[in-house]
């Protein structure tokens, strides 16, 4: 992480590259640039397959992304009672607009450069370590972890 962030990861700044920094979206390197010294050849049998399986995923999204359309379209549509008046929801309302928030959910953060950033308390290996340590004291979870190998 730290050299992808161009950061050396020095005494005072070494915890920082610890801290997530990603959302749910997969990260797609489809269409990545690694210049003309690569020619990507695909054998035959893999490739028909990742075509199968890119139509599926395709169509599959596809129905649920127009369903989820009519679906939106018939609640803008729908009556909606108030205290004083019943009519159709889009009537009464404003469009909702919130697609974009599962991808940025806090817009109330603000954005810090990496190295104004808090430290955090433990390095990874500090992590690892304490993690180790509560392993060692809970005999049920290694307890468990053995009785799983021998069946």
């Amino acid at each position: 992480m730290c050299q992808l962030l161009n950061q050396s990861p020095d005494e005072e700044n070494q915890n920082l590259c610890g801290k997530l920094i990603s959302i749910n979206i997969p990260l797609c390197l489809y269409d990545a640039n690694f210049g003309d010294e690569f020619e990507w050849i695909h054998e035959a049998y893999w490739h028909e397959d990742n075509i199968k399986t890119l139509q599926q995923l395709w169509a599959e999204h596809s129905i649920k992304a127009t369903m989820l359309k009519k679906m939106l379209e018939d609640l803008d549509k729908a009556k909606v009672e108030t205290e004083c008046d019943i009519a159709p929801w889009s009537d009464l309302s404003p469009p909702v607009l919130h697609q974009a928030d599962w991808i940025f959910p806090d817009k109330s953060r603000v954005y810090r450069p990496l190295m104004e950033r808090e430290k955090g308390a433990f390095t990874v290996e500090e992590k690892i370590e304490n993690f180790a340590k509560k392993r060692k004291l809970n005999p049920d979870s290694e307890k468990d972890s053995t009785d799983k190998e021998g069946e």
